[in-house]
């Protein structure tokens, strides 16, 4: 029988706001392994988790893919199969990680977790769907939104493939899986964007990411 093992990532940089919440809730709804990649906060993010039993593993190099290349290693040393990643700021449903596991134990190799569109505000929505048109058009497939910050891989398959360390790394993580033939599955999930929402802190999305994010799609496309 295959063994499944679950660890879930949270990507964190002075997210105080969220890292309560974010834990505590995770463990009302499953027994998964969490850990937090963090980006030398200095708003006391480690703290909090490491006071609430969670290993804290601070970032080697900045940026939020080097987050997911050290969270892929850091989990396969602790005999986790497969790594979830979802963004510390409640935008992305909790409610939803069990179903990506589901999806995990029947053979899905990659399971995107897609934001409905009318919920992600204009100023983002239609640079990801430039961004998802690009690599539908480059790569084929038929995901819906590359930018997601939630989703499963399957850790053998996902370790070496990632190199970007930026922001995107969230598109790469679809484009190798594409390029390499992973089993993939999207599940669509609601999402509350928290922009404009103080409580949650401000979000770090810059405008010249959009940039980085396409020229990414295009380099990969024509590279090994």
């Amino acid at each position: 029988m295959t063994k499944y093992s679950f660890c879930i990532e949270l990507p964190t940089k002075n997210e105080k706001e969220n890292i309560r919440f974010m834990i505590g809730n995770i463990r009302k709804r499953c027994n998964y392994g969490i850990i937090v990649s963090d980006e030398h906060s200095t708003d006391g993010t480690g703290k909090i988790a490491r006071s609430m039993g969670v290993k804290v593993f601070s970032r080697k190099k900045p940026g939020y893919g080097s987050g997911i290349i050290e969270s892929l290693a850091n989990a396969k040393k602790l005999g986790h199969t497969h790594l979830i990643v979802i963004d510390c700021d409640r935008t992305y449903p909790i409610s939803y990680i069990k179903t990506l596991a589901g999806f995990a134990k029947q053979g899905y190799e990659l399971v995107n977790a897609g934001r409905m569109m009318r919920d992600i505000r204009r100023l983002n929505r239609l640079p990801n769907m430039f961004h998802t048109f690009l690599v539908r058009l480059l790569y084929g497939g038929n995901i819906t939104d590359v930018n997601s910050g939630m989703k499963l891989m399957k850790i053998g398959r996902f370790v070496g493939k990632i190199t970007a360390t930026g922001c995107d790394s969230t598109v790469q993580t679809i484009t190798a899986a594409l390029k390499n033939g992973c089993k993939i599955k999207e599940v669509i999930i609601p999402y509350n964007d928290r922009h404009g929402d103080k409580r949650r802190g401000r979000s770090k999305i810059r405008y010249r990411d959009g940039l980085i994010i396409t020229w990414r799609i295009i380099r990969d496309r024509f590279t090994k």
